[in-house]
């Protein structure tokens, strides 16, 4: 299956060739232009379009939620950082780390129940050398 994240005019060929026609020529276009609840909707329209063709996904920002649980104002909260590392390979001399991920939820000590996050980071750093195919499996 081929991938299509929805975000790039380069894509403005094959929406044509999806949707079939110049209103989505003029649609793409406008993406470019981001301003309102309509074009948002727009977006989402042709989003749905590319969705119907079985040799494309649309890939969707993930929503993230800051809260996950009701505390009950008892129980002893402490910190946990969650880190999330992805490098070009396992050897710690050769290999580089090229994306770091953070966040810092509020957890109840006796429990473990996530109530919030409350810091989060990601950064990303381009590989000095190409990646090894056998990384990415």
């Amino acid at each position: 299956m081929r991938m299509l994240v929805a975000h790039h005019a380069s894509y403005t060929r094959f929406i044509i060739k999806i949707c079939g026609g110049v209103d989505a020529w003029f649609q793409a276009k406008r993406m470019k232009r981001l301003k309102t609840a309509s074009d948002i909707e727009t977006i989402e329209q042709l989003a749905r379009a590319v969705e119907q063709h079985p040799d494309f996904k649309v890939l969707r920002r993930l929503q993230p939620r800051r809260s996950f649980g009701v505390w009950d104002g008892e129980e002893e909260v402490v910190q946990v950082a969650v880190v999330d590392t992805e490098t070009t390979g396992m050897n710690a001399d050769r290999d580089e780390i090229i994306e770091l991920g953070l966040v810092v939820v509020a957890v109840g000590a006796t429990s473990g129940q996530a109530f919030e996050v409350l810091e989060s980071y990601g950064g990303l750093e381009e590989p000095s050398g190409p990646i090894p195919p056998e990384t990415c499996h």
